[in-house]
């Protein structure tokens, strides 16, 4: 008996769910523990949950395999394959396959288990979907409504109407599990709205106020210098400076006192980031480019973050190099944004130096992703960023 199965079974012989998913936990990691829990107490190879969120209209799948043991994020999916998994919503099946021809499936009324009728094409389809012969499917739902629907299958076992039984107790705990950690995150919204309101006007009255300040005083001794060429195009570079960081520091003010859900930015990121390029080689003179086969739609908390570590990155660079040019590389895989910059010349006066960008490993980090820094042959330093979208 492996440990995984071993811990399984005590989880599940003692009715604690909570043991695996916990709303301090997120809700990825939760729901992937969740699936792997149950394809462990099953013995099955694989583990499929697919939940569904009403006011979003968003669903999301997670898979545990026996082959993958590491915990994913859950993939967002479209509707065509989100209403083929979450089908049939108000019952409990099984499924098996025997040979080629040969299939056996059965309905059950989830609260009764009373035998109800399904469509046996309709669940070998869903089995094909699932790359398994046999499988167990059951909604998962709280009280007011559905969360979404949990498949487990095997090509080794064969599921019989005690074990769905036994695995509707799990579910139904799950459920409810789950319905808390969904709380848990809005209470958390709510609590990171009246915190943004609190900051933005602090930085509206601490920050935005002498900002103005400064750029009111540049222009006045721009005036006083006109027609005194040596410094004047030097004061006029200052001026856009600081007026170009008024304009970021009040649309970061607006965005804090943004309320309800923060939306997606269609096709938003990869034009904010060229103009940050171009920005910075406006003003110091350092060629940044920017590479990308497509722009990619993130979420607006997103789309501020992947701003905010291209601004840092970039002043890591003008502050700790002597680079005459920059790259930023954007590109989606697998649900992840992968974020490279690159630089030539890593250190000042021809000497390297090691080094860690905290502030930009700690926002990735709050992303639920990782920052790593590399050296190149040619004096290139590589930070790349990488976090699920």
């Amino acid at each position: 008996m492996d440990i995984a199965y071993h811990n399984a079974v005590k989880t599940a012989a003692g009715g604690d769910v909570s043991r695996v998913v916990s709303p301090l936990e997120g809700i990825d990691q939760a729901i992937h523990a969740l699936a792997e829990m149950l394809r462990a107490y099953q013995r099955a190879e694989v583990c499929v949950i697919v939940t569904s969120e009403a006011h979003t209209n968003e669903s999301r799948l997670y898979r545990a395999d026996e082959k993958l043991t590491t915990a994913a994020r859950g993939k967002r999916i479209d509707g065509s394959l989100a209403q083929a998994l979450l089908a049939p919503a108000d019952q409990a099946v099984i499924f098996n396959r025997r040979g080629s021809r040969s299939c056996k499936a059965s309905g059950y009324d989830v609260a009764s288990f009373a035998p109800r009728e399904v469509d046996t094409a309709q669940l070998a389809e869903l089995a094909n979907l699932l790359e398994t012969d046999s499988f167990i499917s059951l909604p998962l739902r709280s009280q007011h409504h559905s969360l979404g629907r949990i498949h487990v299958g095997s090509k080794r076992v064969r599921y019989s109407p005690r074990e769905v039984r036994s695995l509707a107790q799990l579910v139904k705990q799950a459920a409810v599990m789950i319905e808390n950690i969904r709380l848990v995150g809005r209470l958390a919204l709510e609590v990171a709205s009246e915190e943004r309101k609190r900051i933005s006007r602090d930085l509206h009255d601490g920050t935005i106020q002498p900002y103005v300040g400064l750029k009111l005083g540049l222009e006045a001794l721009r005036r006083k210098l006109r027609g005194v060429s040596d410094f004047a195009e030097e004061i006029d570079e200052l001026i856009n400076i600081a007026g170009d960081g008024i304009t970021q520091l009040r649309q970061y003010v607006g965005n804090l006192k943004r309320k309800g859900p923060r939306k997606k930015h269609p096709n938003s990121l990869l034009p904010a980031v060229r103009a940050q390029a171009q920005k910075f080689t406006e003003f110091y003179g350092i060629e940044t480019r920017v590479l990308a086969d497509s722009d990619i739609p993130v979420t607006a908390a997103v789309h501020d973050e992947v701003i905010q570590i291209v601004r840092e990155a970039l002043s890591n660079i003008r502050r700790h190099t002597s680079a005459s040019q920059a790259t930023i590389r954007l590109r989606e895989s697998e649900g992840r944004l992968l974020l490279e910059l690159v630089n030539d010349k890593a250190g000042r006066n021809g000497r390297k130096h090691d080094f860690f960008p905290r502030s930009i490993g700690e926002r990735a980090k709050e992303l639920g992703g990782r920052v790593a820094v590399q050296y190149r042959d040619g004096g290139y330093t590589v930070v790349a960023v990488e976090f699920p979208v």
